[in-house]
């Protein structure tokens, strides 16, 4: 079986929920249980399009449920033999060999998806994908068993009619479980993501060049965007590249900035960038000012720089991440601000399409930090009449501390005074 999946510790988390199966229904868990992603189900994002049963038992096979179109790409992707699909909208046929010209074409079409000529769905059937995967379990005589399902993602109604294909299943929320499962890396990943943070500060570098005199958070985006396809290609990165995107905001003292343009010395730019590369996402963050920067500006920037460093001194192997919270939070307060607030100081960073996801730096989060975590660690101050300042590296635990996988310079970057 291919994908990123430690089964080994997904069997541990699975006892400890006495769990008999993981049933794998997000685009990203799907990805991540099986190496194989379904362009259609990552375009619609809806359960239960896509199925990996990943049993606990090492004798019991692991099985897919697939549109039909993606049966042999997901057998060979997967490297798992039981793929089952189901009918799509979608036709497709194969022309019978011999001549390829057009004559007769219509007679040497063969090999419609669908037995027996029967009319395609609308779209799809989710009954009858629910009925394909109650004899999957049947077969595997896991019809009466308790199964991890992510219930974050799947919706009521898709639900009801998981239940009702398999009444006798107990479906339990895995949601968590494959959260704990994904926040430690394989070092394939970790490479991956150490690349992906190597062209979103191409990007970041790219982006604060544009910053001039009547430049736009728009065209800034843009130069941002192109530096990082850029030096995709450069490092024969293009076919892996997905996107390259972000925050790019634009705020200062009144004057320096007009809605979401440079206008004057003062105008602070906030880089939050991610990058999308062979399906996981970076996350860095940089501040610039145009021009020297004002006084206040310099200040909360260098309150910023300390608590940073302070929150990264912390990444150590069996640290509570509440920790890495306090000792950031504290430094912000100690250095005078002692109104600060967050709710948190970064997060995990991985195939979540959303960027954030767990174990988030929070003053709840109790867990310990564990080799292969890759964490953006994260010190945002927001200053309306002021400038929003953002510093934000992605931090590799090892066994020996915080390995930082962004390399740009956390000071506050000071962009020329020079027109547009």
């Amino acid at each position: 079986m291919a994908g990123y999946i430690d089964m080994d510790r997904a069997r541990h988390l699975m006892s400890g929920l006495d769990l008999d199966a993981l049933l794998l229904c997000t685009p990203e868990d799907f990805f991540y249980g099986t190496g194989y992603g379904s362009l259609i189900f990552e375009l619609y994002r809806r359960a239960p399009m896509a199925m990996a049963l990943l049993p606990r038992g090492k004798d019991v096979e692991p099985a897919l449920v697939v549109p039909d179109l993606d049966v042999e790409g997901a057998r060979r992707g997967s490297r798992i033999k039981d793929v089952r699909g189901y009918p799509l909208w979608a036709e497709r046929y194969t022309l019978d060999e011999g001549r390829n010209d057009a004559g007769n074409l219509a007679s040497r079409l063969a090999g419609g998806l669908v037995e027996g000529g029967s009319e395609l769905p609308e779209q799809y059937d989710r009954s009858e994908i629910c009925g394909l995967l109650a004899g999957v379990l049947r077969d595997r005589g896991l019809s009466q068993a308790r199964i991890g399902l992510e219930l974050d993602f799947v919706d009521v109604n898709s639900f009801s009619l998981l239940c009702q294909a398999n009444g006798d299943v107990e479906f339990v929320d895995s949601t968590s479980l494959m959260d704990e499962l994904r926040c430690v890396k394989s070092e394939e990943e970790i490479e991956w993501l150490r690349k992906a943070c190597s062209l979103t500060e191409a990007g970041i570098v790219a982006g604060g060049k544009a910053i001039s005199e009547g430049a736009s958070v728009a065209l800034i985006r843009e130069v941002l965007s192109k530096g990082v396809w850029r030096a995709a290609e450069e490092r024969g990165l293009t076919a892996d590249l997905s996107s390259a995107g972000g925050q790019v905001e634009v705020g200062g003292p009144e004057g320096s900035v007009d809605a979401s343009v440079v206008k004057s010395e003062g105008a602070v730019v906030k880089f939050d960038v991610q990058v999308r590369l062979a399906r996981y996402h970076s996350d860095v963050g940089r501040t610039y000012v145009y021009g020297s920067g004002l006084p206040a500006q310099r200040r909360l920037h260098e309150v910023l720089l300390e608590a940073h460093a302070r929150a990264r001194d912390t990444l150590r192997p069996g640290t509570p991440i509440c920790d890495v919270y306090e000792a950031a939070l504290q430094s912000i307060r100690d250095n005078g601000f002692g109104f600060y607030r967050r709710g948190h100081f970064g997060h995990s960073v991985g195939l979540d399409p959303k960027i954030e996801e767990p174990p988030f730096i929070s003053a709840t989060e109790t867990r310990p930090l564990l080799p292969g975590m890759v964490l953006a660690v994260e010190t945002p101050f927001y200053v309306y009449g002021v400038g929003m300042f953002q510093i934000e590296d992605m931090c590799l635990i090892t066994e020996q501390g915080g390995e930082i996988l962004s390399h740009l310079p956390r000071e506050l970057q000071e962009a020329p005074l020079t027109p547009c």
